[in-house]
């Protein structure tokens, strides 16, 4: 009747019954537990107990042995109840077992225990119970008694893992793991960390134990603590129970752990951090001593970057000091210009302040965090010839220092002092090179030109590319070739040197040309360069330093000097040249200076006109009058 029941209303297994209370009688090896049940309406309900846990030997309704009594297929027994209140007795012997569980699919709202050797968990102060109860013997059995010991299935085993955290606040975080199979209700009671205390709902806790119960059909179960800071930590794997315990402590850096006991297995997670890791054997001891490193005094304000802008004028040098400052907490920052400094402006924030100095120094307000500062001053200029930083304290020490000196236009740069990252003046360098190639052209004899010549073409060849300048040392070399070699016999080869001669000649008077503008007009290229610096930007940086500001220095002179300079070089060069285009043109057409097509120079009358050209001492001695 019961299976026809469940085949035509399948759905009558959401129960319409309800168990208002539970008593249980455990006595020896007997076990009784008697159900009241409020039926709506003839249904089935689940008994206590199962095959895979207790199998009661009787089960009566209302004194009277049931008979609609099924088994369904996950070993649950079903019992066929008419409406109304009724009363089950369920009555069997309890096998020569230390400790059983007795699964509650339907819970009862209140539960008694009375018995004889035996202690049950899994119900709460309050008489409750969620999935199931579990008896354990008091004293444990003996395997002598002639009852079976042996169980029909396997118990559920787990795995308990508390991840131990330590930081501003010390956590705990805990999860078991079944891992068995599913097919039973697991009542535990896991001992807690001392000094831990669950935080998790749901959690039941009594003398430093969590009751919990995982229903057949969970996986695991989680829950959250907080742990007490102590010096010392101590964990225990607890024998005989049936689950195995796992250990990890996550400690941060304000926190340093000695671990004596079980040894690590595992020093780092997955990801790479260091996160040691234990599994002990039941009965094995973890001991972590904790401490605090003491923190060492430092600084409470740091200036993360400082730049100084320099700006010389005739009469006054314009100043701005800029500070990146970060600090821990409020208070006064001291900064101390030079002596003489006008304060112009000062901003915090980009906001201006009124804030006065007091004599050399000035105090400036610093509130929690980043804080951005801006001084502006003026003060007297000293010597025009030589520019030198003024002395300014900012703090302790600082990093990132940034100095700059913008000089006017009409200076003119010769050498930097500073940092080693800054500027640098290349034309010396390059000026070393011109010396070295004069004293090898003034050994070339085929040209009018000694080594005096030689360099003082070169210093005025500076200001120009060097490839024009080495097109005009080739010009006058190849004009001194074309009269000490022959040239070709045929009018076509002779003709086209005489043409390519006539274009270099222009293109090198072109380029003296350019020479004497850019020495009499333009900016003097004494090639400065690094760090972003240029002929009047001076940019030096120093990546650390102390209480003081780089001190960095420029030597300069008035560009009218350098215009004087080149003015006398330009009259010197007017003065030159025309003694050496008289010495190219006798070059130039030494021989023939051209030849028809068909006609081939006469080598007597090469001759002759060599002969009768005048030589460079005899050219020397009659230039005047020929000039004349």
């Amino acid at each position: 009747e019961l299976k026809k029941r469940l085949l035509e209303k399948p759905d009558c297994l959401p129960y319409c019954a309800d168990i208002p209370r539970m008593e249980i009688t455990a006595t020896g090896d007997n076990l009784r537990i008697t159900l009241q049940v409020d039926a709506a309406a003839d249904t089935v309900i689940p008994l206590p107990g199962g095959l895979d846990t207790w199998l009661p030997d009787q089960v009566l309704i209302e004194s009277v042995p049931a008979k609609g009594i099924m088994r369904d297929g996950n070993g649950t027994f079903q019992l066929l109840v008419q409406q109304g209140t009724r009363t089950i007795t369920l009555m069997g012997r309890i096998t020569a077992v230390n400790d059983f569980q007795i699964p509650l699919p339907l819970a009862p709202r209140r539960i008694t225990f009375s018995g004889n050797g035996w202690d049950v968990q899994g119900i709460d102060n309050e008489g409750r119970a969620e999935s199931g109860i579990k008896l354990i013997r008091k004293e444990k059995a003996s395997a002598d008694k002639g009852e079976a010991a042996e169980r029909t299935t396997i118990q559920p085993f787990f795995q308990v893992e508390r991840i131990i955290s330590l930081g501003l606040d010390w956590q705990v975080r805990t999860r078991v793991t079944r891992l068995t199979s599913e097919n039973a209700t697991a009542i535990l009671s896991i001992p807690l960390i001392e000094g831990e205390s669950v935080t998790t709902a749901g959690i039941r806790v009594e003398d430093g134990t969590a009751h919990i119960q995982i229903a057949p059909d969970a996986k695991e179960i989680r829950w959250d603590s907080t742990l007490k800071k102590e010096a010392s930590l101590t964990l225990k794997a607890p024998p005989f129970v049936s689950w195995t315990e796992v250990w990890a402590v996550e400690a941060s850096a304000i926190w340093h752990c000695e671990y004596s006991g079980v040894p690590v297995i595992h020093k780092e997670d997955d990801e790479g951090s260091y996160r040691p890791k234990w599994q002990p054997w039941p009965g094995e001891e973890l001991t972590i001593d904790i401490t605090r490193p003491q923190a060492i005094q430092g600084q409470v304000v740091t200036i993360d970057s400082a730049s100084l802008s320099y700006s010389p004028g005739e009469r006054l040098t314009s100043a701005t000091l800029s500070m990146n400052i970060r600090t821990s907490k409020g208070g006064q920052h001291k900064v101390t210009l030079p002596e003489g400094a006008k304060v112009q402006h000062i901003s915090i924030q980009g906001i201006q302040q009124p804030i006065a100095a007091q004599g050399r120094e000035i105090s400036l307000p610093l509130q929690p965090g980043s804080n951005t500062m801006d001084i502006g001053w003026n003060q007297a200029s000293g010597s025009s010839i030589l520019v030198r930083a003024s002395e300014i304290r900012i703090g302790d020490q600082a990093v990132n220092a940034d100095v700059t000196i913008e000089l006017p236009r009409n200076r003119w740069v010769l050498w930097t002092f500073g940092p080693r990252m800054g500027p640098a003046v290349l034309f010396w360098s390059y000026l070393v090179v011109i010396v070295i190639f004069a004293l090898a052209l003034g050994r070339v004899g085929w040209t009018p030109l000694k080594t005096r010549h030689w360099l003082l073409l070169g210093l005025g060849l500076t200001q120009v590319h060097p490839l024009i300048a080495i097109m005009i040392v080739g010009w006058f070399l190849a004009l001194g070739q074309r009269k000490e070699r022959p040239m070709p016999e045929g009018w076509f080869a002779f003709d086209a040197t005489q043409v390519f001669l006539v274009m270099w000649t222009i293109a090198a008077l072109v380029g003296l040309y350019i020479a004497i503008k850019q020495g009499l007009l333009g900016i003097p290229d004494m090639q400065i360069s690094g760090n972003d610096s240029s002929d009047f930007y001076l940019h030096w940086t120093q990546d650390r330093i102390g209480a003081m500001m780089p001190r960095p220095a420029v030597l300069s002179l008035h560009l009218m000097v350098f215009r004087f300079l080149m003015l006398a070089w330009a009259l010197w060069l007017a003065w030159s040249l025309i003694r050496w285009l008289r010495w190219g043109w006798e070059c130039f057409h030494a021989g023939d200076v051209w030849r028809r097509f068909g006609r081939k120079g006469s080598k007597d009358k090469a001759d002759n006109s060599m002969d009768k050209s005048p030589t460079l001492a005899s050219y020397d001695d009659s230039a005047d009058k020929e000039m004349k």
